[in-house]
């Protein structure tokens, strides 16, 4: 299976303490070292200590797209034959890093894996963003899937196309939504970005209507503590002066307490090492430097989940005195950071990369920056103009 990387990680205990004890984890790449795996694990120890599963599918080369089909069957395997047998799993993590490949029959392995959880799986993380084909019967399927497995979950973060607001309830013959009962949530993050600029009025639906089957979730006593919130995107094309995009984070609140914060996201770039082209993203905690869009998602969303130094990924909540991977490896800069490590971008003109940033440069000043509102209007972030400069002169 040329062109799939695939990292499995295991994390269990062996003593009472709630302290992970770390299992080798293995970097597997092709069908034949996949089926090895599946062919070879030991059963027993697996379903007897593992408490903690994370996927992670990584792009290794061009027939990405041409992998998925090898990696469903894989993903079909895995469901059947090892996590149906974790007695003991409570968290379990499925990501990709990359955001642009056709589902296909990956949905059907990902209701495979979603009925195989057993019930003390309380947390879950589907990370694999994808681009949206029409099986409107697949969708529903894993939809109902999700929607079945939520109410005893604790922590779950969603970024995976396509889901819609049914994986939070149902609607009778006269179109009116009733939402699940989530009475042991504690964090709940759907992010609806994922299908880019080309199709942004889907992005937009899709916020609204979690939004508002999320309001009906929080007026539960049961969740109305809880931590929910949808993440979404409005782009900028290349016709305007100023190229950015903005990401929003709205947080569900019972009442008229539900506010939007929205964040400016600047691409910088690629720097000389090869690395991915960086993007600046100005939230209401700081000004951060992440490589590739992925990263900047995370930040957006708070990043409720996190990676350990062994590559686990697992809900922050659930393991809060956790040691955590250094935002440097992952890698998140702050801005001074990212400028200290690639000096080079300032001396051959980063500026005239970016209008907006050689316009700021002129003024002294950051001329957009986060907002955060009341409501749930998701609308792009509005930059401050120039002396003499006027809103409509920014559209070339």
């Amino acid at each position: 299976m040329e062109g799939l990387v695939l990292d499995l990680v295991l994390v269990g205990t062996n003593r009472p303490a709630p302290v992970p004890h770390v299992r080798p984890t293995p970097q597997l790449s092709g069908t034949n070292r996949l089926d090895r795996f599946l062919d070879s694990h030991d059963r027993r120890a697996v379903s007897s200590i593992t408490q903690s599963f994370t996927i992670r599918v990584s792009n290794s080369g061009r027939t990405y797209n041409n992998s998925i089909p090898q990696l469903a069957a894989q993903l079909h395997r895995f469901a059947g034959e090892v996590i149906v047998h974790m007695s003991r799993l409570e968290s379990f993590s499925l990501t990709t890093k990359s955001h642009r490949f056709k589902l296909d029959n990956l949905r059907s392995a990902i209701s495979s894996i979603l009925r195989s959880l057993p019930e003390g799986c309380v947390n879950l993380e589907l990370d694999i963003g994808a681009e949206r084909i029409n099986d409107a019967d697949t969708d529903m399927a894993v939809c109902e899937d999700l929607r079945r497995v939520l109410p005893r979950m604790h922590d779950v973060r969603i970024r995976m196309a396509p889901v819609s607001d049914a994986i939070l309830g149902t609607r009778d013959p006269d179109q009116i939504f009733h939402s699940i009962a989530l009475p042991h949530i504690r964090s709940l993050l759907i992010d609806c970005a994922v299908y880019g600029w080309e199709k942004e009025r889907e992005e937009k639906e899709a916020w609204y209507s979690f939004i508002q089957a999320l309001q009906q979730v929080a007026e539960s006593k049961e969740a109305n503590a809880a931590e929910l919130v949808v993440v979404g995107c409005l782009h900028f094309g290349r016709t305007y002066k100023y190229v950015y995009s903005t990401l929003s984070r709205c947080n569900v609140r019972s009442g008229n307490r539900t506010t939007t914060k929205s964040f400016p996201r600047i691409s910088l770039g690629q720097p000389k090492d090869g690395s991915h082209i960086a993007s600046l993203i100005r939230t209401d905690t700081g000004r951060f430097v992440t490589a590739g869009p992925g990263l900047c998602h995370d930040v957006a969303g708070g990043r409720p989940w996190r990676s350990l130094c062994t590559g686990a990924r697992l809900s922050v909540s659930s393991t809060p005195r956790a040691t955590w991977i250094s935002d440097g490896e992952l890698p998140i800069f702050t801005e001074a950071e990212w400028h200290k490590k690639y000096p080079e971008r300032q001396a051959h003109g980063l500026q005239r990369h970016n209008q907006l940033l050689a316009d700021e440069k002129t003024a002294g000043m950051a001329l957009i920056d986060a907002e955060e509102r009341k409501g749930t209007e998701l609308r792009s972030v509005m930059p401050m103009t120039l002396p003499g400069v006027e809103l409509k002169d920014l559209v070339s």
